[in-house]
């Protein structure tokens, strides 16, 4: 049994029946992102306000046209829906939140007046730092070194959902020679040692070592500049390179 503090309580997986016109609020006080069809139809539909797109099929109707039931698929997971027909509604609730369901209907196979969506948007969010100046001298490049550290970049990703992390970089000449460089400059090292090189934009790679999968992860990479590939530069050149971190998720 699950009990939803200022809101219904009942058995996931069969739909309860509630009188009246219950909204998404009167399941669970601004809990969820609602999506209300009305009137309900077969398609495709995708809520203007929010991430969610259903599809309505293997939909039933009365003789005069109304819809008695219908099955239903989305691209994320939802909480709830209800089914609005006649003086009381049913409400289908998951557990988890599911992606579809069949043959759902109101109370007493009435005319479906409005279906209700209630789910929750999943969560995606990203934390980047780190990174540092580096001064190359003459010294440095005396002393046969071709790489220059830029410090660690630190990603922390948190989701509740599937993603796909890239990364690329960006730059900006403030002083000196505009020269292009001859090879993408940048590289980071994985967890496995392996170092990737990083592209311009607008070219990009999948950022390595993280899961994709819901949760929060932090992993930290160590960045470097190949000095051969900056081009033709002189004393003072001053180059800013900005990482770029971008998180994609999986819904239209």
């Amino acid at each position: 049994m699950l009990v939803l503090a200022g809101g219904v309580s009942f058995a996931c997986g069969n739909p309860i029946v509630i009188p009246g016109n219950p909204d998404c609020d009167d399941l669970c006080y601004r809990c969820y992102e609602e999506f209300k069809l009305d009137p309900p139809e077969k398609g495709t539909f995708s809520d203007p306000d929010g991430p969610l797109t259903v599809t309505i099929y293997n939909a039933v109707y009365k003789p005069k046209g109304e819809m008695l039931s219908f099955s239903w698929s989305s691209n994320i997971p939802v909480s709830a829906v209800i089914v609005k027909g006649g003086p009381w509604a049913n409400v289908y609730y998951y557990c988890p939140p599911a992606t579809g369901d069949s043959w759902l209907h109101a109370p007493g196979w009435k005319g479906i007046n409005h279906i209700t969506f209630c789910y929750i948007p999943p969560q995606l969010e990203v934390e980047v730092s780190g990174l540092s100046d580096f001064t190359v001298t003459q010294e440095f490049i005396g002393q046969g070194n071709r790489y220059a550290p830029l410090g660690t970049l630190s990603v922390t990703i948190t989701a509740s959902t599937g993603y796909t992390a890239s990364v690329y970089y960006t730059y900006e000449v403030l002083w000196g020679s505009t020269s292009p460089f001859t090879g993408d400059p940048l590289s980071l090292q994985a967890d496995s040692g392996t170092w990737y090189i990083i592209p311009q934009y607008p070219s990009y790679i999948t950022l390595p070592d993280f899961s994709g999968g819901p949760g929060t992860e932090t992993h930290t990479y160590p960045v470097r500049v190949d000095l051969s590939l900056l081009g033709d530069r002189d004393a003072g050149d001053v180059i800013r390179f900005t990482v770029h971190v971008t998180v994609s998720d999986p819904w239209p």
